[in-house]
């Protein structure tokens, strides 16, 4: 009995061809699931792809601005509201109204102390920088020279690229800010941008933006050559390009794609026929690909200079937001009404709350004529009159209002009988601090 058993047992199990139906079943529901599993993570690989890139590139874009600063001292010059006369000069006659800055220490990027000059009493300067000092207030220099009274510096950006791109009208505000009362106001409270070291705005977007922000427009092969010109192939017209070579560039090469050249085009440039700015006399060896190419500022920046004590011997500091495609719209760079910090603030019942921290700012916005603001975790809040960049680390929504948690206490509580100004641009991707000790 024991063995027929056994044979049969055996047998049965030989005599099995394949799995039942609901083994089936179970593979297949645990090979979706781990299918699923691995398809979300694609979009997030991605996602972080692309954040990591534009991380990456940041950094060394923000090098290069550090560098730039230090070779080129006069981009954080401080556009003064008078008549600025540049850095205290030896033997220079100063008449009233005049303003100066204490001369610039080597490698330093602002003056020590921190504050401006206005003349008071005309008169010649000695051959020696008076050593200015707070216990010499007002400072006359000897022999008859100027008499000198010190002026707070505003806190200001250095933006000339927004301000050119966003085409504002009122000169001394970057971007898209809101209207405003009067000019004393603008000095006063909002940001401000230098003059230097570029009077030219187009020249100035190539400084202040990424050198590799070019987008191609169309691209072919040549298909014929004459004096000066390229017979374009058919699709490629270019009867309203640009002349100018900071905005519109052509890019020929070599068949072998070994050498290229760029150049701008002409006026006269139509259809398929390119007329080419100061073509070379080989013009007709640079048969292969040709490229049209316009300039779209992808990763540009703006660097934010504020001094919020009262201790003229502390360096300001320098704040540099980096953008990736930075929109210049009113909607993008709107300044709400904010409260930064003060529980005791009641200027303005919109963003008063006697419950706000410290590394808290409430801001407040009309549903019925204002858009919502642009908000999110791990953005920035920019403080349009402090000029300072605050990393948003959580949100609470309200009926027309928010209040932001920061990563850090705000550096200027709001006060007085006027309201900040809060700014909360989509597109940063970060925020630098310089170190300029």
């Amino acid at each position: 009995m024991k063995t027929s058993t056994l044979h049969n047992t055996v047998r049965m199990s030989h005599n099995r061809q394949a799995a039942t139906l609901t083994e089936v079943l179970m593979s297949l529901l645990i090979m979706s699931i781990g299918i699923v599993s691995v398809f979300t993570l694609f979009p997030v690989s991605l996602i972080s792809s692309i954040r990591a890139t534009q991380l990456t590139n940041g950094r060394i874009f923000k090098d290069n601005i550090d560098e730039l600063v230090r070779t080129v001292p006069q981009m954080t010059y401080p556009q003064l509201a008078g008549n600025s006369r540049g850095y205290w000069q030896p033997n220079t006659h100063y008449e009233v109204g005049d303003q100066i800055l204490p001369t610039l220490a080597p490698s330093k990027l602002f003056p020590k102390p921190y504050y401006s000059l206005h003349c008071t009493t005309a008169g010649t300067s000695g051959s020696e920088e008076p050593g200015w000092s707070l216990t010499g207030v007002p400072y006359t220099e000897p022999s008859g020279g100027p008499t000198w009274e010190t002026v707070r510096i505003p806190n200001y950006v250095i933006d000339p690229i927004g301000r050119y791109r966003s085409l504002v009208n009122f000169p001394l505000l970057f971007g898209n800010h809101r209207g405003i009362d009067n000019e004393e106001q603008a000095l006063s409270s909002f940001p401000r941008r230098t003059y230097l070291p570029l009077l030219n705005e187009k020249n100035a977007v190539g400084m202040f933006a990424s050198p590799d922000s070019w987008s191609v427009m169309a691209e072919g092969i040549p298909e014929g050559f004459g004096t000066g010109t390229i017979t374009l192939p058919a699709g490629m017209d270019v009867t309203n390009i640009s002349t100018d070579i900071n905005q519109t560039r052509i890019v020929m090469t070599t068949s072998d794609r070994t050498r290229s050249i760029v150049r701008a085009a002409t006026s006269d440039s139509i259809g398929q026929t390119l007329h080419v700015n100061s073509p070379p006399a080989n013009l007709d060896s640079f048969t292969g690909p040709l490229r049209i190419e316009t300039f779209s500022p992808r990763y540009t920046y703006l660097l934010a200079v504020s001094h919020t004590g009262y201790e003229y011997n502390a360096p300001p500091s320098l704040q540099c937001a980096i953008f990736f495609n930075r929109q210049f719209t009113e909607d993008a760079e709107y300044a709400y009404k904010a409260n930064f910090g003060n529980p005791r603030f009641e200027g303005d019942a919109a963003v008063t709350d006697t419950t706000l921290r410290r590394d808290q700012v409430k801001i407040a916005w009309d549903p019925g004529t204002e858009s919502a603001p642009f908000i999110k975790e791990g953005g920035y809040i920019f403080d349009a009159r402090s000029m300072l960049f605050y990393r948003i680390s959580s949100i609470q929504h309200g009926n027309g209002t928010a209040i932001l948690n920061l990563n850090q206490n705000v550096v200027a509580m709001t006060v007085g009988n006027s309201h900040g100004w809060a700014v909360l641009m989509p597109g940063i991707i970060n925020v630098y601090e310089f170190d300029i000790q």
